[in-house]
């Protein structure tokens, strides 16, 4: 389980999550989008060789601290 969070706009505030815990911190105002695809970047050979699974985007913080539970059931609908 990985996840990455940032936030807020205005701080850029980001931290990574692998298992639960965080793992990195950084700050970045840059757009994470930019033309990139999912499991690679566009005109380029970085691409995923294998499967995402259960993948979810959000325009809120979902997780926060150094340390969460992961999840072990299927995310809601809505």
């Amino acid at each position: 389980h990985v996840a990455l969070v940032r936030e807020g706009t205005a701080s850029g505030n980001c931290s990574l999550y692998a298992d639960g815990a965080k793992v990195a911190s950084f700050s970045s105002m840059s757009n994470f989008y930019t033309g990139g695809i999912l499991g690679g970047y566009t005109l380029t050979s970085y691409k995923l060789n294998g499967f995402l699974d259960d993948i979810r985007i959000s325009t809120v913080a979902r997780y926060s601290g150094d340390t969460y539970t992961v999840p072990t059931s299927p995310h809601p609908v809505g």
